[in-house]
């Protein structure tokens, strides 16, 4: 991780140094990334603001989707009314873009606020439409155990829905 924080600010720098935005943004988005993996919220949170801001400058939907989508997982970490807000802010983004693996991902992370929050009716429709744009592109496909999970949450038999979880 130390190798490639040092790879990413040099890509920074010289994406700034030579007035190339669209490089600079990336390079904050994964060191926001970065941050967030090491558990650093606040140095997440300045990268990925900046990488924000650059992006809406530039015009560039994918990348300030994908940097919302971000955010919202750091904000996952302190306040889920905040994320809950980021992730349909990221789901309105994906879905514009036409997005299936975002909006799957977004779909998920609701699902997963949900349940936190106890509100198992909403896990069912959550689910089906997670696995619905999940598997409409053969290269973002989860894992099959991801996909038993949510299949799970629709499940009414209680011993195959056991089933599901434990796959």
């Amino acid at each position: 991780l130390d190798g490639a924080k040092t790879h990413l600010e040099a890509a920074r720098d010289i994406s700034v140094r030579i007035g190339e935005s669209l490089g600079e943004a990336n390079a904050r988005k994964s060191l926001g990334n970065l941050a967030l993996r090491r558990d650093d919220l606040d140095g997440a949170r300045t990268q990925l603001e900046a990488a924000r801001d650059i992006y809406v400058r530039i015009g560039e939907s994918h990348g300030e989707a994908n940097t919302t989508f971000i955010e919202a997982l750091v904000s996952t970490q302190e306040d889920t009314s905040k994320a809950e807000a980021m992730f349909r802010d990221a789901l309105k983004k994906y879905q514009a873009l036409n997005n299936a693996w975002g909006i799957a991902q977004c779909s998920l992370r609701l699902t997963q606020i949900a349940a936190l929050r106890g509100d198992f009716a909403a896990l069912p429709a959550a689910a089906a439409k997670i696995l619905a744009h999940e598997t409409s592109h053969p290269s973002k496909r989860a894992g099959p155990g991801w996909r038993a999970f949510c299949a799970s949450l629709t499940e009414t038999d209680l011993a195959t829905r056991e089933a599901l979880r434990d796959e």
